[in-house]
């Protein structure tokens, strides 16, 4: 299993460990199996100077 698919669950089963509820699980596992890579990714570029190559 690698650390991208057990990030997500790890956090969820600690935040739930006690019984309590967890009520942003899935608008957590999106950010983190979704948009936080995708705007790394965008990071990434931007600092490579790729914005300034398309004119963005």
């Amino acid at each position: 299993m690698t650390f991208h698919n057990s990030a997500p669950k790890f956090v969820i089963d600690e935040v739930t460990k006690n019984g309590e509820r967890f009520f942003r699980k899935t608008l957590y596992v999106v950010m983190v199996k979704v948009i936080a890579p995708l705007l790394l990714f965008v990071l990434f570029l931007s600092s490579l100077g790729v914005d300034k190559m398309l004119n963005i």
